[in-house]
């Protein structure tokens, strides 16, 4: 886990700084092809595993989201999701409102 973190900082520290800030419906158009790819890689949908594919999906086409992880704690949780200015990339608001974001990367 602490080494997918890693990475994913590192791919946003040294590729953000060269890129213009992108727009919703370029993003928006990457995500929808990530979703109809989605089925291929057959894995249960676990929110790390798929908030790292898509980041790394949307890493190569030059878009650096943020990556969110939250926590509940009665009972306690732990979920993580991306988004982009306000945009939920991955998830809904009514999934993730429960949950108190403490890093993002």
């Amino acid at each position: 886990m602490a080494e997918a973190v890693t990475h994913v900082g590192r791919l946003k520290q040294g590729q953000i700084a060269g890129h213009e800030p992108f727009e919703r419906e370029q993003i928006g158009h990457a995500v929808d092809v990530f979703c109809k790819l989605r089925p291929l890689y057959g894995r249960n949908r676990l929110c790390l595993f798929d908030s790292l594919a898509l980041l790394e999906f949307l890493s190569c086409k030059g878009l650096y989201p943020t990556w969110v992880f939250g926590v509940t704690i009665e009972p306690f949780q732990a979920h993580c999701w991306v988004q982009t200015r306000g945009l939920l990339l991955n998830d809904t608001v009514e999934a993730i409102s429960h949950y108190t974001p403490i890093m993002a990367v």
